[in-house]
């Protein structure tokens, strides 16, 4: 399963090696918001855990904190409200 941040692909186990988290949660975020902490392709239409309102966004800057990544190769569209992705993205 791959996730994405931004363009880039990024490791599951970095997410959650960094957030400490169940693989259903990022797939939460990842259904919740449809914004690119850790976007994947086969989220389960089912999951129902949902993480608090400032997730993702928390979750960047804590990514970004730990050298994972780096705000100026991320679009500025992951700092404004949720932007919707295009299916079959990326």
């Amino acid at each position: 399963m791959q996730y994405w941040l931004g363009n880039a692909p990024l490791d599951r186990h970095v997410c959650l090696a960094v957030h400490g988290l169940r693989e259903a949660e990022i797939d939460a975020v990842t259904r919740r918001t449809r914004e690119l902490l850790v976007v994947t392709k086969h989220v389960d239409p089912a999951m129902q855990v949902l993480p608090d309102d400032g997730w993702v966004q928390q979750s960047l800057n804590r990514l970004i904190a730990g050298g994972f990544i780096k705000k100026s190769d991320m679009s500025p569209d992951l700092f404004s409200p949720a932007k919707e992705i295009h299916e079959g993205w990326p």
